[in-house]
């Protein structure tokens, strides 16, 4: 799986070098409406900070600032069109059954995939566009050694083709969006140091008054003590120094310190962590902390694809959550929560300071659920941790592996956007043109931060846009330029968008899915300590995760396998039998069965499936 370079300077130096001049043609030239302006429909995502002065995404800065340009000697306008919250893939699935396609779509919601839409006619094969418009996106592609994956082998068609337009991601600690987290102020109040620590009670402070993204401790963690976990922790992560949770039995250390705060305060519908309501996650995660792996498809270090919940691996973890469940510790109604995303499980209960352990977002960091009017949440210091590497459960297959299929940011995603077949007599040149200004090296930087001050004071940048940056006091623009000692530019991150990442992404051109994001090229205004949560996130290399793209590629009858094999075994069988060995009303001697009724549904027949794919993209 490719691994983004740290340098982007090189990337960005070479597209720039090849960036085309944005007057090329006429308006009307490829079957334009013959005027100055050419409009496009568009189906984007559904999220975004609507609640930053907007809510029609034309209406955004980013893109009132976009659209008041020239593309190929063509204005173009655009109509944006999004779900409801939730409902992205029913929302798709209804417009392309209803033949409603807009003229350009954010396929990341299909479940039919690219090369399915493709063979039903529902989008083109864009090859001549991107090799005569996008010279900067092609230099990206070719850099990165990712032109393989955003091309396609058509039946009938020479050499790789285009199919659509792919989002390329620096990945830095802030490209994650959700993790672990836990209350750090309990364990310091009611957690007893290690008899070998040297410690006679845990302390904690901030170095800067009131600041709590500077919170600083004494907290030790007891594997740290213990000369084989130690040996085996250092080993994964050599920079690990005990102040953060390595193993599952540190987990299982701060669960039993969280049941005792929570028995303590008499905390009504406290519990110590919370559980995403199959049992599971789909994407790994805590489940890839037994050996690797996730309980669904995904590639092992051979590059082969698996089944996760067939193996070992997969039956150690749900004996450790049987194990839980018996202590205590899960939330005793998980498996009703089915409302809720898996980063969001039981999010009131967090928000009142009621839950020891729970996956959720940068919002709750610091001391950022405090308030007043709760008073469970008050002194709340609240740490990032990463996912646990296995001492405990399973055999020694199941043991000290680190980690390696989660859900995380991704350097590449193949999906982006698909041109619709109803958009082919439209002024492509000028749309084109457009997407490929995202890879330059300006619009790089303004698909990752924003507008500059220099922006803002274009002639042709709209008014509402100033005035939008100034309502935000942001009259400086998203970021400001500055040089460091050894005389290299640094972009700051304007501290009004660090302070809400909400405003971040309002800035930002995020939901139209292309475009290069160059993450680490941000110099953000974090306090240390929020930096290290968010990098715990980060902590483990995302190797066996399979996304988007590589479904993308199933034809439509290999789509049909996997959605309708997906179904049967997740949705029907996975989810219903899980949650039933967790609270032990199906008993973990009947593991065998539940294996043999996997097999029988096909979960090895989608294996051959993705292993095409693989094969296909080496």
């Amino acid at each position: 799986m490719y691994k983004f370079k740290n340098s982007a300077k090189k990337i960005l130096s070479g597209a720039l070098a090849v960036s085309m001049p944005l007057s090329l043609a006429a308006c009307n030239k490829g079957g334009g409406n013959g005027g100055d302006t050419e409009n496009f429909t568009w189906f984007i995502s559904d999220t975004d900070a609507t609640s930053f002065g907007y809510i029609e995404y034309s209406d955004s800065p980013a893109m009132q600032y976009l659209l008041s340009k020239d593309w190929a000697d063509c204005k173009l306008s655009i109509d944006f069109d999004s779900p409801p919250a939730g409902q992205g893939t029913d929302t798709f699935q209804r417009m392309i059954s209803t033949q409603s396609e807009t003229d350009i779509m954010t396929i990341t919601y299909s479940t039919d995939g690219i090369m399915s839409l493709y063979e039903q006619g529902i989008i083109m094969d864009v090859t001549d566009e991107v090799t005569k418009y996008m010279p900067n996106y092609i230099n990206m592609l070719n850099e990165n050694g990712l032109y393989n994956r955003a091309t396609y082998e058509l039946p009938g068609k020479e050499g790789r083709r285009f199919l659509g337009i792919g989002r390329a991601n620096e990945i830095d600690y802030t490209s994650l969006f959700c993790g672990w987290e836990y209350r750090r102020d309990w364990i310091i109040k009611y957690g007893t140091p290690d008899p070998n620590s040297g410690i006679d009670k845990f302390e904690g402070h901030c170095e800067t008054e009131g600041d709590y993204d500077t919170w600083t401790d004494n907290v030790k963690f007891p594997s740290w003590f213990n000369s084989e976990l130690k040996a085996k922790g250092t080993e994964l992560d050599p920079a690990w120094d005990g102040s953060d949770p390595m193993f599952i039995s540190d987990w299982e250390w701060m669960f039993e310190i969280f049941d005792k705060a929570i028995k303590d305060q008499n905390i009504d519908g406290g519990y110590v962590l919370s559980m995403y309501y199959p049992g599971y996650n789909e994407n790994g995660d805590l489940v890839s902390s037994f050996g690797g792996g996730n309980p669904a498809w995904y590639m092992d270090k051979n590059g082969q694809c698996q089944f996760g919940a067939i193996t070992d691996n997969f039956k150690a973890y749900v004996e450790c959550m049987s194990s839980w469940w018996d202590k205590g510790w899960l939330d005793k109604g998980f498996s009703a929560r089915s409302r809720d995303m898996f980063y969001q499980i039981d999010d009131p209960a967090v928000r009142q300071g009621k839950i020891g352990f729970w996956m959720g977002m940068p919002s709750a960091l610091g001391n950022r659920i405090e308030q007043d009017s709760l008073p469970l949440t008050e002194g709340a210091v609240v740490f990032g941790a990463r996912n646990p590497v296995n001492d405990v459960y399973g055999g020694d297959e199941q043991k000290f592996k680190a980690p390696d299929t989660f859900f995380g940011g991704t350097g590449w995603n193949g999906t982006g956007v698909c041109i619709s077949t109803k958009a082919q007599n439209k002024n492509l040149e000028a749309l084109f043109t457009f997407f490929d200004y995202f890879y330059s090296e300006e619009g790089s930087i303004l698909n990752t931060m924003g507008l500059s001050k220099e922006q803002l004071n274009e002639e042709t940048t709209p008014q509402s846009v100033r005035d939008w940056y100034k309502q935000y006091g942001m009259e400086d623009g998203a970021y400001t330029t500055e040089t460091d000692e050894n005389g290299k530019t640094v972009y700051r991150l304007n501290p009004a968008c660090d302070t809400d990442n909400d405003m971040w992404i309002a800035s930002q051109p995020y939901r139209i899915e292309i475009g290069y994001q160059n993450l680490p090229l941000v110099t953000h205004n974090f306090g240390d300590t929020l930096v290290h949560s968010r990098k715990e996130w980060q902590q483990w290399e995302n190797t066996g995760f399979i996304d988007g793209f590589y479904r993308g590629q199933m034809t439509a009858q290999e789509n049909k396998t996997y959605s309708s094999t997906r179904n049967t075994i997740l949705l029907e069988y996975m989810q219903v039998e899980i949650p039933k060995f967790i609270k032990g009303t199906r008993k973990m001697d009947t593991w065998d069965a539940f294996v043999d009724q996997l097999k029988a549904r096909g979960c090895e027949d989608v294996n051959a499936i993705f292993n095409r794919i693989f094969d296909a993209n080496k």
